[in-house]
């Protein structure tokens, strides 16, 4: 994989940055179980779930970015590191 800065992320993705420019993701995955410490997740809509739902999960697995389609925080209310695409 190529490492890309989050800001770079956010730059090829036409994306929102809400996180720390300079998160490094060591690794991309779709399926929040298989998040990894320094995982980036994509939270993907899908027909029969919302990816969206599972970005906690993916961070508590040690995710250290989300790559979605809106803003999601956690039950405090604080924003998760993403970058935000339409």
């Amino acid at each position: 994989m190529i490492a890309l800065t989050a800001a770079e992320i956010a730059d090829i993705t036409n994306g929102r940055l809400a996180a720390d420019p300079g998160i490094v993701p060591a690794s991309v995955v779709t399926d929040s179980r298989e998040a990894a410490a320094g995982s980036l997740y994509v939270a993907k809509p899908g027909e029969n779930a919302d990816g969206h739902a599972y970005v906690g999960a993916a961070f508590e697995r040690g995710a250290v970015l989300a790559l979605t389609e809106r803003d999601v925080s956690d039950d405090d209310g604080r924003p998760y590191p993403a970058v935000v695409v339409d």
